[in-house]
């Protein structure tokens, strides 16, 4: 099913045990526990959406949004394997990036696991570029590269 044929809404506390579950299909180390998913659906500053495919939930994706102008976070986002490849991922990104400018984000930034090459390249091909590697970022030891994509170009006078 093309990415075209999803909806993508605003996560809601209802939800949680869907977004858990994904979650914990999709990670293995450094999992959101529910109380952490809670509090990030219902008090962080943040923007938490998902993506359902013929009404399955079938994707998530949370973005830390603190005070301008710091810059706003991709925090996690998931993707059932089994529907893995087919846009979706990308659809939830773009989502985020046109939440981020009509918010006035100037960019955004996010960590990824070093060894993790597929979300890399995805996110390369949505504009995030590596800024740095973060030695034992992950609670298994495993390293993480800081990538940045910047929203809004603006002019300097």
């Amino acid at each position: 099913m093309p990415a075209e044929q999803c909806s993508i809404r605003p996560a809601q506390i209802g939800d949680l045990n869907h977004l858990l579950s994904i979650e914990h299909d999709s990670f293995t180390t450094d999992l959101l526990n529910r109380r952490q998913m809670r509090y990030l659906l219902i008090k962080a500053k943040a923007c938490c959406l998902l993506l359902e495919v013929q009404g399955v939930i079938v994707g998530y994706g949370i973005c830390l949004t603190p005070k301008l102008p710091r810059p706003a976070r991709l925090y996690s986002l998931a993707v059932r394997l089994e529907y893995r490849g087919k846009g979706f991922a990308r659809a939830l990104i773009e989502a985020f990036k046109h939440y981020l400018n009509c918010n006035n984000y100037k960019y955004w930034q996010l960590e990824v696991a070093i060894n993790n090459y597929s979300a890399q390249k995805l996110y390369k091909e949505s504009g995030f570029e590596i800024k740095a590697q973060l030695p034992g970022y992950y609670e298994n030891g495993c390293d993480a590269l800081r990538m940045v994509c910047v929203l809004v170009v603006t002019e300097e006078v």
